[in-house]
């Protein structure tokens, strides 16, 4: 979560937009989960799993990257240290196009 803040903060002016999605069943652990972290970005609960579903997330956490026009352009499963490269690289050349 942090990872995505930095982004969000680094790229907004550029019309980078991050939201977070969380798909557990309970919302008040997720709630109390992002109580403590100072995010800027929004945060939805996906009760049904819908977006789940529709973007084929097989593991947690997945990120996302759409293009303007809406179209899914890369997805990472799971996160390592260093994949905040590879999301800047993404976001990069998604702003380039």
């Amino acid at each position: 979560m942090p990872v995505l803040q930095k982004l969000q903060d680094k790229y907004q002016d550029l019309g980078v937009q991050v939201w977070g999605v969380n798909v557990e069943q309970e919302n008040q652990a997720g709630k109390d989960f992002l109580a403590d972290l100072d995010l800027s970005f929004s945060i939805f609960f996906d009760q049904t799993n819908s977006l789940s579903k529709t973007y084929q997330v097989e593991a947690m956490p997945t990120t996302v990257m759409i293009d303007r026009n809406g179209k899914v352009r890369f997805v990472f499963q799971g996160y390592q240290d260093g994949y905040e490269k590879k999301y800047a690289a993404a976001i990069k050349q998604l702003i380039r196009e």
